[in-house]
Formats: C-alpha cells, structure tokens, sequence
C-alpha cells in the first residue's frame, strides 16, 4: 500500500483548505452581486407604484438615479468587483430605501 509522507498530506490539506475558502469568497460575492442587482429590479418598480404615495418626488428622483447609477456600475466596471463593494453600494440603497418600506408597512 503507498502512503503519503505526514508533510505531504499536511500540505495537500491546507492547500485544499485554500481552495475551499477561495470558493466560499466567490459564491458569497456572486450571491452579494446578485442581491445588488435584485434589490435595483425589485425598487425601481416599487418607487413608481406601491410606494409612490409613501416618498416625496424629489427623493424618489434621487433614489432612482442612485439605482441607475449602480445598476450602470454593476455591468460595467462593478462586474468583477468584490463582496465588500457590493456589499457597500446595496447597504447604501437600503439607506435611503428601508425607511421608505417602513413607511409603507406603518401605514398599510
């Protein structure tokens, strides 16, 4: 029977301990990136209909640039960008966008 010398296999199992944290950091980020651009598709609607009555039109304009300015970013140089990005940019939506649901929840 051939056997691996303890090193060897101490250096094969953190290696592989590597590889599994490197793709851990690629699915969370995919998973964020796609949270990003859900949260963009699910809003722009929402400030046009059910929440409209619940935003002044002045924020609903800025909001929706700041959606169109990170949904232009997220195809372009934000494509290959990384989870604390993304991360930033959705926690900065829902800075202007959960007291606008809360809002709505209060009053409905």
């Amino acid at each position: 029977m051939y056997s691996q010398p303890k090193d060897d296999l101490d250096r094969l199992t953190r290696l592989q301990n590597e590889h599994l944290q490197s793709d851990e950091l690629v699915i969370s980020t995919l998973h964020k990136k796609n949270e990003l651009e859900s949260f963009i598709y699910a809003w722009r609607p929402k400030l046009e209909g059910s929440h409209r009555q619940y935003v002044l039109p002045e924020l609903a304009s800025t909001i929706n640039a700041k959606l169109s300015e990170n949904e232009s970013w997220l195809y372009e140089e934000g494509s290959d960008s990384t989870l604390s990005e993304y991360n930033t940019r959705l926690e900065a939506l829902k800075v202007l966008i959960v007291p606008i649901d809360n809002r709505m929840k209060e009053y409905t």
